[in-house]
């Protein structure tokens, strides 16, 4: 007796038939495991890409330059003005827990050679990128200006950066001196110590903070002469309230 052939048609059909009762939860797995590839690809796409950093054209600065005069008196640029820079740069403020795409276009703050990010409480590391590079510089030309006046190295210290307005509010009910409204809220906006900075090499000389904080505000001053930000002195807080002005680079 001949066993019957079986054809690639009856194959076909007897792995359907088998298939049948499974092939909505096969098709589902199938889908699932795609959308994971495809999600994972975006993220990695994201992790690589950070966001670019504005092209801000660095200011020429006169590192002997001498400060002189009243810090309140001459950095005194008001609440208002800082809040229009602020928008002037980042349109709408964050309010509560940032999102990942609000975060995909912020740039982290850490410590390096040229500043030290405190202990932050009522803030988050990050920066609109414009307010980064500003910050950056002005590490920097600190740390320059220290050499060539014959001044052990120090770091300033950041206090403070990006505040959600959620933030903003815990601290104001806290603090009857904080503004509900703040430049911090666009991520534009820092703080810079005037009573502490970060000493490099314990082994050297200790270089009082006055003498430091002269040196941070003859350079500060430049900046803001040349329309690159708004300063105000705060006594209470001990540090420079600092928020950058968009630059006609980045525009």
């Amino acid at each position: 007796m001949l066993r019957k052939q079986t054809t690639l048609g009856d194959l076909y059909r007897q792995i359907k038939s088998l298939l049948s009762p499974y092939w909505r939860i096969l098709l589902a797995s199938f889908i699932f495991i795609f959308i994971l590839f495809v999600l994972s690809i975006v993220r990695r796409c994201k992790e690589s890409n950070p966001p670019k950093e504005k092209s801000v054209e660095r200011l020429s600065v006169d590192y002997q330059c001498v400060f002189k005069g009243s810090y309140s008196k001459c950095f005194a640029d008001d609440n208002l003005l800082h809040l229009e820079a602020a928008r002037g740069l980042q349109a709408i403020p964050f309010k509560k827990n940032l999102t990942e795409k609000e975060l995909s276009s912020l740039a982290l703050i850490e410590s390096n050679p040229f500043y030290k990010v405190d202990r932050l409480t009522h803030s988050i590391p990050y920066l609109v990128p414009e307010a980064k590079k500003l910050l950056d510089y002005i590490g920097e030309d600190f740390n320059i200006a220290l050499q060539k006046r014959g001044i052990p190295s120090y770091r300033i210290i950041v206090t403070s950066l990006t505040r959600t307005e959620e933030q903003q509010q815990k601290l104001s009910k806290r603090n009857v001196n904080a503004t509900t409204e703040s430049s911090h809220s666009y991520g534009t906006t820092f703080d810079i110590s005037w009573s502490r900075f970060d000493k490099v090499h314990s082994s050297e000389a200790d270089i009082s903070d006055a003498i430091l904080k002269k040196v941070l505000a003859s350079i500060l001053q430049q900046y803001q002469k040349a329309h690159r930000c708004y300063i105000k002195h705060e006594k209470k807080q001990a540090c420079f309230h600092i928020t950058t002005i968009k630059s006609s680079s980045s525009k």
